[in-house]
């Protein structure tokens, strides 16, 4: 932990001998969380300690109570969505999930799905209302994927997750800086930030 106050926490890790062993860059990460009100916003700050730039991916695994058994998720200006099918490894292309940009999720879809992987190309957020009428708004910027699962052997969670980056595809190079969708930073830190809000 970095530093912390009523309203904002911030963790940093900075590479080290362990971290070297698994991933070879010299780099340092924050993770600042902020709270305003009924909204809670995550930024990550990535940067190389070198002049080297170095390759990363980076989200979360950001998960909430559904309040019952099923949840609408109703994605801002209704894009259609498309979704890469997941079987443990994403395959290509994606394809058509829902044209008007609603989704209704419960367990019986996470019982064929493993998760739902989308592109975020005309995606910016989402509103996800619990089976208690509670609402969350969630937004990012610039993610290139979403990720939503849950409901997991009888539970009612459910996690919507933007990623810079993508889950690996049976033919992803093994070379980290030629993987799918993958982001480099400098000495100057890249930023992602994503928000959640209940309204």
């Amino acid at each position: 932990m970095e530093s912390h106050t009523a309203t904002e926490l911030i963790l940093s890790l900075t590479s080290n001998e362990e971290t070297m062993q698994r991933y070879p860059y010299p780099f340092k990460l924050r993770l600042c969380y902020t709270l305003e009100q009924k909204k809670y916003t995550l930024r990550y700050e990535v940067s190389s300690l070198t002049d080297e730039r170095i390759p990363y991916q980076i989200g979360a695994h950001a998960g909430f109570s559904t309040g019952g058994d099923e949840v609408v998720v109703e994605f801002d200006n209704a894009p259609p969505i498309y979704q890469y099918p997941y079987d443990g490894f994403v395959q290509y292309p994606a394809k058509l999930l829902a044209e008007n940009g609603r989704l209704v999720l419960n367990s019986r879809v996470y019982d064929r799905e493993k998760s739902l992987v989308l592109p975020t190309d005309q995606m910016t957020g989402c509103v996800v209302s619990r089976a208690d009428g509670i609402k969350l708004h969630y937004t990012w910027k610039d993610a290139t994927t979403l990720t939503i699962w849950g409901f997991a052997q009888g539970g009612q969670f459910l996690c919507v997750e933007p990623w810079w980056g993508i889950c690996e595809s049976r033919n992803t190079a093994r070379e980290i800086t030629a993987k799918e969708q993958i982001f480099f930073a400098g000495k100057e830190k890249r930023i992602h930030t994503y928000s959640c809000e209940v309204v």
